[in-house]
């Protein structure tokens, strides 16, 4: 790869190497810098315009694509985003702009992301000088553009407008982030605090179902507190797709509003003491066998956990159908509270996975399906 390729790859960013699992130091080839480059929209062509690999091989062409990037990222009065931490002070942007535009009264507006707005007004020409450099014969100039506010947390888009109203205002999206990661209280009071990271799906006991549950959970805590632990690192625990166990990747979510229902310890559900079917399913000695296998096995079997889960868990839901919500008992109650304290996100998680659910048993290959009848959809959501 030639010199002026392997510029522009890190002036886009591209790193010229990288580390494999194995430990093996992989180099940058020109070939591969060059679909990057293309991926993000920059192409370092031939004169002919053809955007071919043999073309970055020259280094003309590369150097001549690095000076393009370069004009164009001079010619934008802003960077199409600037980040910045929370505690910022004061808070300066990089303006450019031609020297002959250094005139005249400018405006600022910030639109927060809570819909707000601040303004104010500079002149160019009183801001000090970073840089200068000539594009197409003429002098462009850096400024340092200095905001007297603090904006808070969020994204938040700022305009820059000429004294030409006619001229389009330079746009920029400002993030403004913490000034360090979230520290729970306990951490950031105690020195050496200590604890274990475990997966939960991981974790084995003698009485759940294959996979680490809700009740393993308590029980590894206690452990931990006995033991002097002060915090226990998990794994996510939110909600994966039910209809397709398989997908049991903890960071591939369909929600992080909820948890996924293979953590229930099905049997220290309040509806198991009461449903008599469900537990004689689980006493039965196959269903008990199939249970010594799944907790034996070397690797979580997720559709034959989900299996077994689904079947006593969907006895217990007819059950707290026909006994608590028809007579509107007090643990009726208590649901319908739950709905209406979770409100539309809970509605539409639902209405989600029972379309899922319905697209895929028709065809396995499909995740979802495009939204059926809105009213059929309700009624499958509210079951």
């Amino acid at each position: 790869m030639n010199a002026a390729l392997a510029e522009l790859a890190a002036h886009c960013g591209i790193e010229d190497h990288y580390w494999d699992i194995f430990g093996q130091r992989h180099e940058l080839t020109a070939a591969a810098a060059y679909r990057l480059l293309a991926a993000m929209g920059i192409r370092a062509n031939d004169a002919s315009g053809e955007a071919t690999p043999a073309a970055v091989h020259d280094e003309a062409s590369a150097r001549a694509a690095l000076q393009r990037l370069r004009a164009a990222e001079w010619q934008r009065p802003l960077p199409p985003v600037h980040v910045v931490r929370v505690d910022a002070d004061p808070l300066e942007l990089a303006l450019r702009l031609p020297d002959a535009e250094r005139t005249g009264t400018w405006e600022w507006v910030l639109r927060l992301e809570s819909g707000s707005e601040e303004r104010g007004r500079f002149e160019p020409a009183q801001l000090p000088e970073r840089g200068r450099r000539e594009i197409e014969g003429r002098p462009h100039l850096e400024l340092a553009l200095e905001l007297p506010l603090s904006p808070p947390l969020g994204y938040h888009q700022l305009e820059l407008r000429r004294p030409d109203a006619s001229a389009s205002p330079a746009t920029l999206q400002l993030i403004v982030t913490p000034a360090a990661c979230y520290t729970p209280p306990r951490l950031g009071t105690r020195a050496g605090v200590w604890g274990p990271s475990v997966q939960l799906y991981a974790v084995r006991s003698a009485r759940n179902w294959g996979i680490g549950d809700f009740t393993d959970l308590k029980r590894l805590l206690e452990i931990c507190a006995e033991r002097g632990a002060g915090i226990l690192g998990l794994n996510p625990l939110h909600a994966l797709y039910p209809h397709n166990p398989e997908h049991a990747s903890p960071y591939s979510p369909s929600s992080r509003r909820f948890l996924n229902p293979l953590y229930i310890d099905v049997e220290a559900a309040a509806e198991f003491a009461e449903c008599q079917p469900a537990r004689e399913l689980v006493a039965d000695p196959s269903f008990q066998a199939r249970l010594t296998a799944l907790r034996e096995s070397e690797f979580v079997d997720y559709p034959a956990v989900a299996t077994v889960k689904r079947r006593v868990l969907d006895l217990l839901y007819e059950h707290f159908r026909r006994h608590h919500l028809e007579s509107d008992s007090e643990r009726a109650r208590a649901f319908r509270a739950y709905q209406a304290e979770r409100g539309r996100p809970l509605w539409d998680y639902a209405l989600f996975h029972a379309l899922a659910e319905h697209h895929h048993g028709a065809d396995p290959a499909r995740w979802d399906g495009p939204p059926g009848p809105r009213q059929t959809a309700r009624r499958t959501a509210n079951r």
